[in-house]
């Protein structure tokens, strides 16, 4: 990346006091953006998310992006992306080290080759089905199961669920949501969630 690049993103190339080297970008998504970065203590290679600068000044944009990290880090299963740790910017809001998965999203592979094999589909949905039965058993609703927040690990096959930044507890009456802003993405999303009716584990699925 150029130094221009970076003047354009909320954080710098030596983020986190320089414990990260930043590799490349990986995605955007609603709320964030996901580098790929390099721990220069012990040379592992990160997925860092960092909140998108818009959202700096909205403290309930905030507060949902530090509970994904709270409630991801709770979520410890082979098939959920793990949260290393929630860093603090210096006037860059807030970040998440995660686990990189050397891979592709369902979307992007979909999207490369075509249509999956029945046997790769089979195993990814009881990859994926495994981590919201474990997820909805500690009263925790992902709200966006999608392609893109699906990840096929290239080493082992195994599929990931990953973007915890919407999910809900089954048990409490909270809701850090933004004014004027669906929360989940409309083309896979249930009819309770669109009309912002009480949900549980079965909208996931």
């Amino acid at each position: 990346m150029t130094a221009q690049h970076f003047q354009e993103q909320p954080i710098p190339p030596d983020m986190l006091g320089g414990a990260y080297e930043v590799i490349r970008e990986l995605g955007r998504g609603g709320m964030g953006i996901v580098y790929l970065a390099r721990e220069r203590a012990t040379g592992h290679e990160r997925a860092i998310k960092v909140i998108h600068t818009r959202f700096l000044g909205d403290a309930e944009a905030v507060a949902r992006f530090a509970r994904e990290a709270h409630v991801v880090a709770q979520l410890q299963h082979p098939q959920i992306v793990r949260i290393h740790s929630v860093e603090q910017l210096d006037g860059a809001g807030l970040a998440l080290v995660m686990d990189w998965i050397p891979g592709r999203t369902v979307k992007e592979i979909v999207r490369d080759d075509g249509p999956m094999p029945f046997e790769q589909v089979e195993r990814i949905l009881d990859d994926v089905a495994d981590a919201l039965g474990y997820a909805h058993a500690r009263g925790i609703v992902h709200r966006d199961v999608k392609p893109e927040n699906i990840f096929v690990d290239e080493t082992t096959g195994r599929a990931l669920l990953s973007d915890f930044g919407v999910a809900r507890s089954m048990h409490t009456e909270s809701n850090l949501t933004l004014a004027d802003v669906v929360i989940g993405t409309p083309a896979y999303m249930a009819p309770e969630l669109i009309d912002s009716d009480v949900v549980d584990g079965r909208s996931d699925l």
